[in-house]
């Protein structure tokens, strides 16, 4: 096994652990999921133009996370001086959704940054992505020629 492999793929792929959710599942498959130092590896892959489109979406994304979290953020303030108070469970979910509105807006500007360090450090990126690749094909994650021993 390749050195800097690490991580069995049954220990993480499509499992949600604690402080997990479909966010960072369906992002860590799509990035490559892998070992966690190189946990967005698979951008490395992406040209200069498709790593722009990421770093704008992700961008885009993460504001309408704040926004969200903003106006969840005043509702509940005005909920909570009314006279008739909601229930206490629905304060609690609501709380709770402003903690993964906060994770997730985190989570799309850390992808967008590291879209934005790929497109700018090309470099870095072809060696991540042989890495990523080595990775991919030992997992069984990229498909080998016939000719691939």
């Amino acid at each position: 096994m390749p050195e800097d492999i690490r991580w069995l793929p049954e220990t993480e792929a499509g499992e949600a652990t604690d402080g997990s959710d479909t966010l960072d599942l369906l992002l860590a498959a799509l990035l490559g999921g892998g070992p966690k130092l190189l946990g967005d590896a698979g951008l490395a892959r992406l040209s200069e133009a498709r790593l722009q489109a990421i770093e704008c979406g992700a961008l885009a994304r993460a504001d309408d996370c704040l926004h969200e979290l903003q106006c969840l953020a005043r509702l509940l303030a005005d909920a909570t001086r009314a006279p008739a108070r909601p229930p206490a469970q629905d304060l609690a979910l609501a709380t709770r959704h402003l903690g993964r509105l906060a994770q997730d807006g985190a989570r799309w500007k850390q992808l967008a940054e590291h879209a934005a360090m790929y497109r700018t450090q090309r470099d870095l990126a072809g060696e991540v992505a042989r890495r990523w690749l080595g990775w991919a094909q030992y997992f069984g994650e990229w498909p080998q020629s016939a000719g691939d021993g």
